[in-house]
């Protein structure tokens, strides 16, 4: 992943996929993705969840929990943007294992926004994590 570190990151974490700001957050900026490194398209058949012991259980989880934590290693500052609560969410799997595997990295997490991130673009994702920014620190000096 990148060796970029500004002292802010914007990353929306999904199930399925992490992308993540290093370089500033205006419009336009570029992003890097992790992927979890699932071959099949989870929850695809209600006998599939039943299989691995419900919708909860993967196998490939750690595996991207790790990836997440690997690229985020170089920041200063996270704000995490996630859809849903519970186990629609993957950042809670995200902060416990930040908490159990990089506990200097679980410090960096400034805020959890739960935002429906489904109905959202990448540009007003970007002026969320500006947004967030400026009422935090008032200005937007991100890079």
């Amino acid at each position: 992943m990148t060796k970029n570190s500004g002292p802010f990151v914007l990353a929306v974490v999904t199930q399925q996929e992490t992308r993540m700001w290093f370089e500033g957050m205006d419009p336009g900026a570029e992003h890097e993705t992790v992927k979890e490194r699932n071959p099949f398209d989870r929850h695809n058949h209600v006998r599939m969840a039943q299989h691995n012991g419900g919708h909860d259980i993967d196998e490939y989880m750690p595996d991207y929990l790790e990836s997440i934590s690997q690229a985020l290693e170089p920041a200063h500052e996270v704000l995490l943007v996630t859809h849903g609560k519970g186990k629609g969410s993957a950042v809670p799997a995200l902060t416990d294992y930040f908490e159990k595997k990089h506990p200097l990295l679980a410090k960096k997490v400034a805020d959890v926004l739960d935002v429906d991130i489904t109905r959202m673009t990448e540009p007003q994702l970007l002026a969320l994590g500006r947004e967030w920014w400026d009422k935090k620190y008032g200005i937007h000096t991100t890079v």
